[in-house]
């Protein structure tokens, strides 16, 4: 099969409107969005849907990339991070989130 029908029917498979948090249950799935970190919030703003998560660094290196790149805490930065979606935390400041993703791969980050 030539590239150009693999392309054409990947495209005929995707749905309407992008999957959300909860259809991404798939291990290592590839997120993408702003990441704010700060003393009270790890929280990622996904691009294609605007929903929120809270996040859970599964790499130890989330962080540091982070600090790299913003100007204070609650700086959103952009991210692409592999992850998994987790069930939705029950305690602290992360149960007022529906939605938790667990970093399991930091692809890229860069000052918005």
């Amino acid at each position: 099969m030539s590239t150009s029908g693999i392309e054409e029917i990947a495209l005929t498979r995707m749905p309407a409107r992008p999957p959300t948090l909860a259809q991404r249950s798939l291990p290592g799935h590839t997120f993408c969005g702003d990441l704010a970190l700060g003393p009270e919030a790890r929280v990622l703003t996904l691009c294609d849907t605007d929903q929120k998560a809270w996040v859970t660094d599964g790499t130890g290196e989330l962080r540091n990339v982070y600090e790299s790149f913003a100007v204070e805490p609650y700086y959103p930065i952009f991210v692409e991070v592999r992850g998994l979606v987790a069930p939705p935390v029950t305690t602290g400041i992360g149960s007022g989130y529906d939605h938790h993703v667990v970093v399991t791969q930091v692809r890229r980050a860069a000052d918005e």
